[in-house]
């Protein structure tokens, strides 16, 4: 059956297990838009005010579900009004496809509508290149089904992030009779695991450990690492702290949840990451944010502070902070061998002999839990004092 290249990606995507394409048509973009939503693509497509908007929409899908969408927009200003919500979501590690329409291949270079070119044509593939995994251009309908697979393999491995696909304006309307490829045979099975030496140290340092604290970042979050964390924790009696894209990867009721860190965190948070003599990240970058401008014992001391850094890409291991063991592998399954390497006696003598407890949180965990006063204060009785 012959489609066009508009319905071969929209059949995809939602073979793919894509619910919807965000986005604001354009003329750079309205055979794709149509092509969504004929019965063979059968995707539903939500209508944005601005583009931006629609990738913080994709952003914000991955985050919720861990499963990416894609947003779709015009050339020239719809294009680059995404940049914004690309370098979000480059930045937090979130994995999104934006699809664009270009000049029609035969009229590139030429100065069409909206056309960006004087640096190369198209020139938008390069202004994104900073902020996605991957950028392609499709310029062959017989393209798409390996450019659709090979975009889906850089957002979901390793360290996930947003891809960029750009559709020309005679491609997008080209017919073929090409199918895609099932994705379940173009994507690798697991994720990365860690060494077993690396896994048999870090369980040496959190065993002998005085006063440990692990800090949690968004690649605890990313790897659906919360089971595993809040094991390991209760087990070892171990407190947590967390960076803001961490917030959410432990219950801030938990008794070993001792609060945020770095300088916009709470003093219990900081307090417990600046006294630890063994800390351990997951999924962390140390930036200045949470790490507090790196002045040392504000938040972090180390060293003196011996670090088990652990991150799926390896090239954050040892990038702000010297580390006593590096592991480039995902959280959820380092947490999960740590736990497996540990048995019940291993972590009693542990927090027994350095005055652990996992049934009772230490002063700076209490701390962070208690109200900031008795009585609550509405926002609203402060508005007529600041209006007079």
């Amino acid at each position: 059956m012959q489609l066009t290249v508009g319905q071969i990606i929209g059949k995809a995507l939602k073979a793919y297990g894509v619910p919807y394409v965000t986005g604001l048509p354009g003329h750079g973009n309205w055979s794709m838009i149509d092509a969504f939503n004929d019965p063979v693509s059968k995707l539903r497509f939500i209508q944005v005010m601005h583009e931006q908007s629609a990738v913080h929409i994709a952003d914000a899908h991955y985050r919720v579900t861990g499963q990416p969408i894609a947003a779709c927009t015009s050339i020239g200003p719809g294009a680059t009004n995404t940049i914004i919500g690309l370098a979000t979501a480059h930045c937090d590690s979130t994995a999104l496809l934006l699809i664009t329409g270009s000049a029609a291949t035969h009229m590139r270079g030429h100065g069409v509508m909206q056309e960006l070119d004087r640096f190369a044509s198209p020139d938008f593939p390069h202004i994104v290149a900073p902020v996605t995994k991957r950028t392609f251009d499709v310029i062959r309908a017989d393209q798409v089904p390996f450019v659709l697979h090979r975009a889906w393999n850089a957002m979901l491995t390793g360290r996930s992030g947003p891809v960029h696909m750009e559709v020309p304006l005679d491609v997008q309307v080209e017919t073929t009779d090409i199918d895609v490829a099932d994705l379940a045979t173009r994507l690798p099975m697991g994720k990365p695991r860690a060494d077993t030496q690396a896994i048999e140290a870090a369980i040496k340092l959190l065993l002998t450990a005085k006063r440990p604290c692990i800090v949690v970042g968004g690649g605890a979050i990313s790897s659906n690492a919360t089971p595993e964390l809040t094991t390991l924790v209760e087990k070892l009696g171990i407190p947590v702290v967390f960076t803001w894209n961490g917030k959410g990867a432990i219950a801030e009721d938990n008794p070993m949840c001792a609060g945020t860190a770095g300088w916009p965190g709470s003093l219990p948070g900081n307090s417990t990451a600046a006294n630890a003599d063994i800390v351990m990240s997951l999924g962390c970058r140390f930036t200045d944010w949470s790490a507090s401008s790196y002045r040392k014992g504000v938040t972090f001391s180390i060293p003196d502070a011996k670090l088990i850094q652990v991150d799926i890409d390896p090239r954050e291991i040892g990038k702000n902070y010297p580390t006593e063991v590096g592991i480039a592998a995902d959280c959820k399954l380092v947490l999960a061998d740590i736990l497996a390497g540990i048995s019940n006696e291993q972590a009693r003598k542990a927090r027994e002999s350095n005055g652990r407890k996992s049934s009772s949180a230490d002063a700076p965990t209490k701390a962070f839990q208690q109200p900031c006063c008795v009585r609550s204060v509405s926002c609203a009785r402060f508005c007529p004092a600041m209006a007079s």
